[in-house]
């Protein structure tokens, strides 16, 4: 019954939003990405304070997320970036899918009791799970009907965080490289930019593990793992083994570049999934890889970016997530 309910779900997942993440759809989208990070640099300078710090910058990303997804696949604008933009609705989107994250986490890593009852997390879970459905039709309700598909609120939830979550932490890791931030400001090379992305996927993903439930008996190293058990990969620990990588702390996007680019990748396969793989990957992946450039060098071209703590503070939500308030200072660049 489970792997008849996973595939009947792969089946829909891959159908229904093969249109909206197809690369010719995404190409001709990125216009509007551009649009969308000159509101986003607005709406910085707009709630930023005398001493140039942005007191939450994650709930700025996080409408930045909303907005592009719901862009990309209701086919219009919806304001979130406006400075009065975040409406009810979109306040209680992001407010659901947090919750909901949560309660995947609850429910997904803790003991099972909610298969024998209806646990707190469980009716968290469920709950949540009613708000992103209602609000996200509320969204499409005055969409083309084309576009009218269940699947696409699994897409906009999706992506709300992964893309927010992950403009943060790559932000953070850029406040520490000023010389990186120069790169990127004044030199057109896109694989700089692209390499940028690629490192803080490596330090910071946003999800750091692959988990997987077996269908069939499976040995590993000489460990017979029975159907039915939780596989966990940790290729986020892995990512950060010097053995993998060299000076695997270190944030260094010329890894990804020229004469290091090879032994790189070769050290990096099945190793750097920032999204998952496979039929569950996150269905905003190839949107976020392709989206991130562009509003990273808007960004990085309007202002000089700093962090005051050394590292970002990371909570476990599902998916890693930056504690809130992030303070990032943004300094107008002449």
């Amino acid at each position: 019954m489970e792997k008849i309910r996973s595939e009947t779900w792969a089946h829909l997942r891959a159908n229904l939003t093969k249109d909206i993440t197809s690369p010719q759809t995404i190409a001709t989208f990125l216009p509007q990405v551009t649009a969308i990070s000159n509101d986003l640099c607005a709406l910085i300078k707009h709630f930023r304070q005398n001493d140039n710090k942005i007191g939450q910058l994650e709930l700025l990303t996080r409408r930045l997320g909303l907005e592009v997804m719901c862009t990309l696949v209701l086919g219009r604008r919806m304001g979130f970036l406006l400075p009065e933009g975040e409406t009810d609705i979109a306040r209680r989107l992001r407010i659901a899918v947090h919750h909901h994250f949560l309660s995947c986490r609850d429910t997904y890593y803790g003991l099972p009791l909610w298969k024998l009852f209806h646990t707190p997390s469980y009716s968290h879970l469920i709950d949540s799970e009613e708000d992103i459905y209602n609000l996200a039709l509320e969204l499409v309700a005055n969409a083309d009907e084309a576009t009218k598909e269940t699947a696409i609120v699994d897409f906009i939830a999706s992506g709300i965080h992964t893309l927010g979550n992950t403009l943060v932490f790559l932000l953070s890791l850029i406040s520490k490289r000023k010389d990186v931030q120069e790169e990127i400001a004044n030199n057109e090379n896109s694989e700089y930019v692209k390499a940028c992305i690629k490192e803080t996927f490596r330090l910071l993903p946003t999800a750091f593990c692959l988990a997987r439930v077996l269908e069939k008996d499976l040995e590993l190293s000489g460990h017979l793992v029975k159907a039915g058990n939780v596989v966990v990969c940790q290729t986020g620990l892995a990512c950060r083994d010097p053995e993998n990588f060299s000076r695997p702390d270190e944030f260094l996007p010329e890894r990804w570049l020229g004469e290091e680019k090879s032994k790189t990748l070769s050290s990096s396969t099945f190793l750097l999934l920032p999204f998952g793989c496979g039929k569950r990957q996150c269905p905003g992946r190839r949107f976020i890889e392709q989206s991130l450039p562009v509003i990273l060098k808007e960004l990085v071209q309007n202002f000089i970016i700093s962090y005051d703590k050394k590292d970002v503070d990371i909570s476990f939500e599902f998916i890693m997530a930056p504690v809130s308030p992030v303070q990032m200072s943004f300094e107008d660049r002449s």
